[in-house]
């Protein structure tokens, strides 16, 4: 997700053109969470340069194309899964865990075929599962039995929490739709494998997105105190502040531990012209 017109004097520069908004992406942020190819699997001239256009040490963290996930759903899809991965091999050590996001009709009766599905998966890609069923979240035996899944595979488990965006008090028309389309779960903050996931919907009132920022704060300074590295991706109703809020929780968690560095000015706010270099954070 960076390829967003909007982003142009927010994020990016004012002057930036479309093949340029992954470049000054990465020239800020260290990871990217990748829905185009949720969509469609890239061409190979794609992949290459995506490649090519980040720096050292940059990060995508891919969604599996929903044809396997939604249409399909696990089942017969092992060409599909050949043809992502032969596709997205060239960059393998790019890429940060792969998001597999199950639909909500994937229940807990459905946890043997999740794990013939993972079974298919290549072992030296890092992945991490997003469940959309409720009955996953029961605390009880059936979140237990795809917790026991999940470490036999050392798969990662995304926490999706869109607490602050139903608790919204904004009547404008993304927030209304948005709150008709994102899932609305009980938040399981918990880090299976070595990358715990975050994936956060905020609003536009901070406070109320700071009510649930400072838990994931305190969760994230205690998950790297034990050597893991978490991603965390900042979303919105209408992302175009989305990069605004990552950089107010940059600056939250960085009083904490300081040890995150400092966030990378963005281009937008750079001088027209500056051969300034960013350093990643």
């Amino acid at each position: 997700m960076w390829s967003h017109k909007s982003w142009q004097g927010r994020l990016f520069s004012v002057d930036a053109q479309p093949q340029e908004f992954l470049s000054q992406y990465a020239s800020v942020f260290q990871t990217v969470e990748g829905n185009t190819t949720f969509y469609a699997i890239p061409s190979e001239a794609s992949v290459a340069l995506w490649s090519e256009v980040v720096p050292r040490g940059f990060k995508f963290s891919f969604k599996m194309p929903k044809l396997i996930t939604h249409d399909l759903k696990l089942k017969g899809c092992e060409l599909s899964i050949k043809t992502f991965f032969d596709r997205m091999s060239p960059i393998h050590d790019r890429m940060g865990p792969i998001m597999i996001q199950l639909p909500a009709s994937v229940s807990p009766k459905h946890l043997s075929l999740i794990e013939a599905f993972v079974k298919q998966l290549p072992c030296h890609f890092p992945y991490a599962i997003e469940v959309r069923h409720p009955d996953f979240f029961d605390a009880g035996v059936n979140e237990k039995a795809l917790i026991n899944l999940l470490k036999r595979y050392r798969i990662d488990r995304v926490c999706f929490d869109s607490r602050a965006l139903f608790a919204s008090k904004s009547r404008d028309e993304y927030t209304l739709d948005a709150q008709k389309k994102k899932p609305k779960l009980p938040v399981h903050a918990m880090a299976i494998g070595k990358h715990p996931m975050v994936r956060f919907v905020g609003d536009i009132d901070y406070e109320l997105n700071d009510s649930c920022l400072d838990h994931w704060i305190k969760k994230l300074v205690h998950w790297m105190s034990e050597g893991k590295e978490p991603y965390v991706f900042m979303h919105m109703a209408d992302n175009t502040n989305a990069p605004a809020l990552a950089r107010h929780f940059h600056q939250k968690i960085s009083e904490v531990a300081p040890e995150v560095g400092d966030l990378p000015i963005f281009p937008s706010t750079q001088p027209v012209g500056s051969d300034e270099q960013m350093d990643l954070f």
